[in-house]
């Protein structure tokens, strides 16, 4: 027969152990991945962030006038993924601004996972009238920004595509 002494210390170090395997710790990276890290810090390159939007759709509305609209949801991992880090690439501006026309298009974005905690968000977007960039309203957070030509290309062709 075990001494009480002797159960207490092996629940304990059980507990421990239990405790030390179930914490939220990173598995280790692997050393190509250490490497290729290194190798980016060392030539000043930051380590892209790669975000998963397996989960994201976007809906486009297409606003014909004040009255009528045409939408279409955007599925594609890859197109979704080209809209979520355009958006996350503008410089916010905190502002209330009154545009002199109705937004060409609206984007919605929501999760479709039912875990994620992520707040549908709706874009108003405007094509500048040389065509050359786009101007976006966040109303819900109050916030305006605007893309650069060279994204703003391809997410007008992204928006204008069927």
């Amino acid at each position: 027969m075990l001494k009480p002494a002797f159960i207490g210390v092996l629940l304990v170090i059980t507990l421990a152990l239990a405790l030390a395997t179930s914490c939220g710790s990173e598995p280790p990276k692997s050393q190509s991945a250490m490497a290729d890290a290194a190798q980016n810090k060392a030539v000043g390159e930051q380590t892209p962030t790669t975000l998963a939007y397996d989960n994201v759709q976007v809906q486009i509305i297409t606003m014909k006038d004040l009255t009528e609209a045409a939408s279409r949801t955007v599925t594609d991992t890859e197109t979704v993924a080209v809209i979520m880090n355009a958006l996350s690439a503008i410089d916010w501006e905190n502002a209330k601004v009154s545009m002199s026309r109705p937004p060409d298009y609206k984007m919605l974005t929501q999760n479709t996972d039912p875990l994620a905690s992520y707040e549908p968000q709706l874009y108003e977007v405007w094509i500048s009238p040389q065509k050359d960039h786009l101007e976006f309203v966040q109303g819900a957070e109050g916030k305006y920004g605007r893309m650069p030509a060279a994204e703003s290309a391809k997410l007008i062709a992204i928006l204008q595509s069927n």
